[in-house]
Parts: structure tokens; sequence; C-alpha cells
């Protein structure tokens, strides 16, 4: 037995515990899900928040094009849905990325305990101009 990596997953469990971490990670990944949602109906861009509030993540285009898609097929083939679909992912995530919010484009993105509610208020103000950049196209 590791003695090290048992006392940091103790002290770990303590930390999220003490801090009521899990219900945080909840309403931190709700509160940029719920956001992410408004912006979208607001912009008329095709693309869904699908996962969990702890684990969200964005997809453009029909989400029927993203069922059963295997991660390693993607690096192989490319990122599912049509061209339209494709030049958004690259124009959203590289507009999110001068805003200095780094989500991956094709992996769930992760709620962290140090992650605090004027974090999302900010994270969103990025992401609308991001979705204003793809609706420009």
């Amino acid at each position: 037995m590791n003695n090290l990596a048992t006392r940091a997953a103790l002290v770990t469990l303590q930390e999220l515990e003490e801090r009521n971490g899990v219900k945080h990670l909840w309403n931190v990944g709700r509160s940029l899900m719920e956001g992410l949602k408004e912006q979208i109906a607001a912009s008329g861009v095709k693309a869904d928040v699908v996962g969990l509030p702890p684990m969200p993540f964005l997809i453009f285009g029909d989400k029927k094009d993203h069922t059963k898609v295997w991660q390693e097929l993607i690096f192989w083939k490319g990122d599912p849905g049509g061209e339209n679909d494709r030049r958004a992912i690259k124009l959203f995530y590289s507009e999110t990325v001068r805003g200095q919010v780094f989500f991956h484009p094709r992996h769930h993105w992760y709620s962290i305990l140090s992650h605090t509610d004027e974090d999302v208020k900010k994270t969103l103000e990025v992401t609308q101009r991001a979705f204003d950049v793809v609706k420009r196209g």
C-alpha cells in the first residue's frame, strides 16, 4: 500500500467534505451550463450543452452526430458534423482562448473547487463574444 497516496486521498476527501465540495462543483457547473444555454438560445447558433454540471461540454451541430462517437475516431477522422459545425468549433474555441478561457474542444470540461461565481461570470462574458463570432461566421 502506498501510504503517501492514501494520505493524499484522505486529505482530499476531508477537504471536499469540509468545503461542501460536491455541492459546489454541481452549483458552479449548473451556472455555467445554464448561462451557455441562454447564450445559445439568444444567438441562434446550432449548439447544445451536454453532460452533467461537474463535467459539461459544448457540441455544435446536431446532437445525433455526436452520439456514440469514440474520441479516438475524432482524431483519425475529424470532428463530427458538417463543415459549418467544424468551422463553428474552430471559431468558438479560438475566441475563448483569446479571452483567456481554456476549454478543451474534444473532451468534457471540469468544475473544480477553486471556481467561483465570478469565474463563471467572466467565462460567460468570453463565451458570449465567442458565440457572436460564430454567428458572424
